[in-house]
């Protein structure tokens, strides 16, 4: 590779791009008729001995339905989500509203931080008020100061 394509590859990674979202709410009705209506027709095949209808109904049913679902994102005012498809970007969704997104994506709100969205770790109150006679980590583990040591 020269570093000209070094370069381009470099800056296609800075440009934001836009997903395209389709409208969640039309996507979240039709799922639902479409699970429904397959429910109904495997029910209706497995009366009538129906081998196929009953497959594509179990199918639609079981795996695709709810794949589906996985690809429904709700956006707060002032929220933005980065999309990465298999570690790769995808595209970045923006403005309030409900989405519907390629459902293999993952989401990532770029306000969070990795280590407290996951963990869930917080600064209890106890921790806070003894906080002025030393330091409080994140876990909440209390450091004495070195004033405070005889």
């Amino acid at each position: 590779m020269t570093d000209i394509e070094i370069n381009n590859e470099r800056k296609m990674h800075y440009e934001e791009i836009d997903p395209k979202p389709k409208n969640g709410m039309l996507v979240l009705i039709l799922n639902i008729a479409l699970m429904i209506a397959s429910g109904l027709g495997f029910v209706l095949a497995v009366s009538n001995g129906i081998m196929f209808l009953g497959f594509v109904a179990a199918f639609y049913f079981f795996l695709v339905g709810p794949i589906l679902f996985a690809g429904l994102k709700i956006l707060k005012p002032n929220e933005a989500l980065v999309l990465t498809l298999f570690g790769k970007y995808y595209g970045t969704l923006r403005g309030e509203g409900f989405f519907f997104v390629n459902p293999f994506v993952t989401a990532a709100s770029p306000g969070e931080s990795s280590l407290s969205a996951s963990s869930g770790a917080g600064v209890s109150l106890e921790a806070m008020a003894g906080a002025g006679k030393g330091k409080t980590n994140i876990s909440g583990i209390h450091i004495p100061s070195k004033k405070n040591i005889p």
